[in-house]
């Protein structure tokens, strides 16, 4: 992995800053974007830290010339790229009655319209480097139901996984493989909850913890390794069970001991 090159939109925090410092670990030359330089300025601090080359580039991935604009300066300066992560993304917690048509708007633009620009724009050096490896950050969501934001959200994150197969498809024929993450509530500065939404959470996760920030890194790391060169086009679960706990373990067994209900 040492001559690999990685480009993680999203990066400042939370999931994004685990996988680009995973990345690093891997010996990989990584790339950090955010909308504010502020908010990646320390991730980039702490991979060059590590040994590895790092670029803090500030880019609305929403807009795809400023997308192409962030990945010439990359093929410019450091000859392509080998490695994206799609990690970018947001979510409005609203009910769809009180949502406006500019929530959605905004939500569809950063989740899926940043996948399309950038996965768009990192294919031609990909092709010329005889490889690559696209991975995206979709969620749990796109599965199931949101517990924290909206259907717009959802369908976004649907989006994503049915791009990421039809992607794969389409680029296997040049050794780009393509691949999807769904995790569940990921604990991060942007998911704050009270302790009793919490727990409520872990009590509808079999595995009865949410997820961490760097167990999906890992995930990250396994798909872009060797180990995992025959995987392409898949969808990838981690949520600690939770997309299987629709009730929470006291209601399942409640049912069980010949309790009536509706």
């Amino acid at each position: 992995m040492n001559n690999k090159i990685a480009l993680v939109t999203g990066a400042g925090r939370g999931i994004g800053k685990a996988i680009a410092l995973a990345l690093a670990k891997e010996g990989i030359s990584t790339a950090v974007n955010a909308r504010t330089l502020n908010s990646i300025k320390n991730t980039a601090m702490q991979v060059e830290a590590m040994g590895q080359r790092s670029m803090a580039i500030q880019c609305d991935v929403s807009n795809y010339e400023s997308v192409k604009e962030m990945v010439d300066k990359i093929i410019t300066e450091w000859g392509g790229i080998d490695i994206l992560v799609n990690n970018a993304g947001i979510g409005i917690s609203k009910l769809w009655e009180d949502s406006v048509k500019t929530d959605w708007e905004k939500v569809i633009s950063i989740n899926l319209g940043s996948v399309l620009n950038c996965s768009k724009t990192v294919i031609e050096t990909m092709k010329e480097r005889s490889g690559g490896c696209i991975i995206n950050i979709a969620s749990m969501a796109g599965k199931t139901i949101s517990d924290m934001a909206g259907p717009d959200y959802t369908a976004t994150k649907a989006g994503i996984i049915g791009f990421t197969r039809q992607l794969a498809f389409e680029l296997g024929r040049y050794n780009i493989r393509v691949n999807a993450i769904c995790p569940g509530t990921v604990k991060t500065s942007l998911t704050e909850m009270t302790p009793e939404i919490e727990e409520k959470l872990k009590a509808l996760t079999p595995l009865r913890r949410l997820v961490k920030p760097e167990e999906v890194a890992n995930v990250v790391s396994f798909l872009i390794s060797e180990k995992a060169e025959m995987i392409t086009g898949s969808s990838i679960d981690i949520d600690g069970g939770q997309r299987l706990g629709f009730i929470d373990w006291d209601t399942y067994i409640y049912f069980r001991k010949g309790k009536k209900g509706n």
